[in-house]
């Protein structure tokens, strides 16, 4: 497995095991349909990956890396109680995956000793809502990161 795909896995475990939503997935839903059905009351998030952006700091045996990561969670909302508005309840998950991110920013992989091989750092974040006649009150949070990391040249597999 390759460095940036064991850091997904690790993303995606992370936000399954902090209970900020009740099923997390490493792809985009098929249809903005299927996003509406698997938004239950608990929340849904799916995580994907820009490409992977090599630095100008190489050395002969590693590249240092920027890996764009975007977490998309869709969450139901209630207009008509202030408590649950859309911008509230985002607000909250948005909270809860901050938490959840920054509790092993080495995703996994500094705890190994691999002298702080990766970090994560906030890249921004805004809140919206899914537009469909049929799908009322389901919010989108969409959070950006970028996760440094730094992998052998000769192979992306190890650190």
């Amino acid at each position: 497995m390759s460095v940036r795909q064991a850091i997904i896995d690790n993303v995606v475990n992370t936000i399954r095991e902090s209970g900020v939503v009740a099923d997390a997935v490493d792809s985009r839903p098929g249809s903005p349909e299927e996003l509406a059905q698997r938004c239950t009351a608990g929340g849904f998030a799916w995580v994907y990956e820009g490409e992977e952006e090599p630095d100008e700091t190489q050395t002969t045996s590693t590249i240092n890396c920027d890996l764009p990561v975007t977490v998309q969670i869709a969450y139901r909302f209630d207009s008509s109680d202030p408590q649950r508005r859309i911008d509230r309840v985002g607000r909250e998950k948005f909270a809860d995956l901050t938490v959840a991110m920054h509790a092993d920013i080495g995703r996994g992989q500094n705890a190994a000793g691999q002298n702080n091989a990766v970090v994560t750092l906030e890249a921004g974040n805004g809140i919206g809502e899914l537009d469909l006649e049929d799908a009322h009150n389901v919010g989108i949070l969409t959070s950006d990161w970028i996760i440094k990391y730094h992998r052998r040249r000769d192979n992306p597999r190890e650190v």
